[in-house]
């Protein structure tokens, strides 16, 4: 919706709904016994007829809104700002039950089976992460380019202050080849341009709930006769937060004759800190590891390519060589 001259208002949703019923009979398989000529036991060693039936739904939806102004002041200056929000949810749920003892194999509804021996189980999980970004783009007559950006996004995966990460970047870009010396001593040289870039993203795929000590079921202990428990299976770290990737790119790109001969040169170094990983922990601590932020992953080196595009006959083609050291 265009609010005012070059001011627009920008919104999409979107939602994703799945829900899966499945049965599975197990029914009784008898083994036959050649020196006995005799069905004398059953498949697995089961006697019985088992029916497990699961149910599942997963529901994902998302927003996305923006303001996005583009103007321009004077002569060759030219704006481009954008804001905006961002928010998507995933719940997953699912329910099991299981009997066995079955009558007959034409039963196939779980009600239809004895109740002694029968199991159920349920289970639900949540993720949310909510963003605010923001983008301002400039050019001066085409030659001098500039474009920063800003996230705030926020997980539900951490908690308390954790939640939330910021992730700048920013980029330069000079179009040499629009410069007036270029255009009247370089006649073969159709673009030429020089940028650089800084940039941070986040990182949160460590699964719903990593930072919470969760209680398992089935933990029984003696006491004169058996009693139902639970017990803790691994310890948790509240103090986990976004891992963070920096990068830094410098590249030229060329174009020589209308794109017949074209090209770059690329030097970039990237490093990732506060990686999310599981803890090594002893056998002896009697539960598992949590997740922590730590390690280190550092990349850096260039890359060059060099291709030629070409038309003949109709055909169009194109060949590209590509040299990297990293």
């Amino acid at each position: 919706y265009e609010i005012l001259k070059g001011l627009t208002w920008l919104t999409k949703a979107g939602l994703r709904y799945s829900s899966t019923d499945s049965k599975a009979q197990m029914p009784l398989i008898p083994v036959y016994n050649y020196f006995t000529s005799r069905f004398e036991q059953y498949a697995d060693n089961r006697g019985t007829i088992d029916l497990t039936q699961q149910i599942s739904q997963s529901t994902y939806k998302t927003l996305y809104s923006t303001l996005n102004y583009h103007f321009s002041l004077g002569q060759g200056h030219t704006f481009d700002i954008l804001g905006g929000i961002s928010q998507e949810d995933l719940t997953d749920k699912n329910i099991e039950g299981f009997r066995r003892g079955f009558a007959s194999a034409l039963l196939d509804v779980l009600s239809a089976g004895p109740t002694l021996g029968q199991t159920n189980a349920a289970g639900m999980s949540e993720y949310r992460l909510r963003s605010f970004f923001g983008r301002l783009n400039y050019s001066y007559k085409d030659k001098y380019l500039l474009e920063g950006v800003i996230r705030r996004d926020g997980s539900s995966r951490f908690v308390d202050d954790n939640s939330y990460g910021t992730f700048p970047s920013l980029s330069v870009g000079w179009r040499i080849s629009e410069e007036n010396f270029m255009k009247e001593n370089v006649s073969i040289l159709s673009n030429l341009k020089l940028s650089a870039s800084y940039g941070e993203l986040g990182n949160d795929a460590v699964g719903n709930y990593p930072y919470q000590s969760t209680l398992n079921l089935g933990s029984n202990y003696y006491f004169e006769s058996f009693y139902p428990g639970v017990s803790r299976s691994a310890l948790a770290n509240r103090l986990i937060m976004w891992e963070a990737t920096k990068a830094y790119n410098l590249k030229l790109d060329f174009d020589l004759v209308r794109s017949l001969l074209y090209g770059s040169f690329e030097v970039y170094n990237k490093k990732t800190e506060g990686i999310l990983r599981i803890s090594q922990l002893p056998g002896y601590a009697g539960l598992g590891a949590p997740f922590v932020n730590e390690g280190i992953v550092h990349n850096k080196g260039y890359e060059f390519v060099l291709g030629h595009r070409g038309e003949s006959g109709g055909l169009t083609y194109s060949v590209d060589v590509n040299l990297a050291s990293f």
